[in-house]
């Protein structure tokens, strides 16, 4: 009569062991894939919600251009660069933005193209201010974009895009800047970099609202 066999063989435990390091590898290969896929969908989402708020406060600055009583005291500049403009108006900024219940202010949006980084500068607008000075906003600066390869601004004027604000005019001859005034619609392209050298282009466009019909 043939004795039952206690335990396992060394044959068998090996398989077994086999198994058990074949389904832990499997399981570590399922889990990282699931968190790499959840961090590329976090980062995405967080990126979504940064280009979000940046198009938001640029509309509702540009929403808010303004040059002043009578058209006086204000200005609007676009200054076109490749790949890089810059763009400087007054405006009226709400109490959310500024603290006061409606605030003449001097809004600049610029890029700097070395480190990707898009800047706003906003502070109080000067009573009278030439058009010619509308660089020289002292306030406060912020960084509201990194990773930004592209930010180009194109105006309006009712009929045909501009790349320069105010528009040049030809009189005997010669060019010319156009008076002060508020383009009709402001168009912004920004292209920024998603990692893993992929790109991303995201434009909008923002009508003025007291502009010159």
């Amino acid at each position: 009569m043939m004795k039952a066999r206690n335990g396992f063989t060394l044959l068998e435990l090996t398989m077994a062991m086999t198994v058990v390091a074949i389904l832990a590898v499997a399981m570590v290969s399922a889990f990282t894939t699931g968190l790499q896929t959840w961090e590329r969908v976090e980062q995405r989402s967080d990126a979504e919600q940064r280009v979000s708020a940046v198009l938001e406060t640029l509309s509702a600055d540009l929403r808010g251009a303004w040059l002043g009583p009578n058209d006086k005291g204000g200005w609007f500049t676009l200054e076109g660069q490749e790949d890089a403009s810059s763009l400087s108006f007054t405006c009226l900024l709400s109490g959310r933005q500024t603290g006061q219940t409606l605030d003449f202010s001097a809004v600049s949006y610029y890029l700097d193209s070395s480190s990707g980084i898009l800047w706003r500068e906003v502070g109080p607008a000067p009573s009278e201010k030439a058009v010619e000075q509308s660089e020289q906003i002292e306030g406060q600066e912020d960084e509201i974009a990194e990773d930004v390869l592209q930010f180009s601004v194109r105006c309006w004027d009712g009929e045909e895009w501009q790349e320069v604000w105010p528009p040049a005019i030809s009189g005997n001859g010669t060019a010319e800047q156009n008076t002060v005034s508020l383009p009709h619609i402001v168009e912004i392209s920004m292209e920024l970099s998603s990692g893993q050298e992929r790109t991303r282009t995201v434009r909008t466009m923002i009508p003025i609202e007291m502009a010159h019909p």
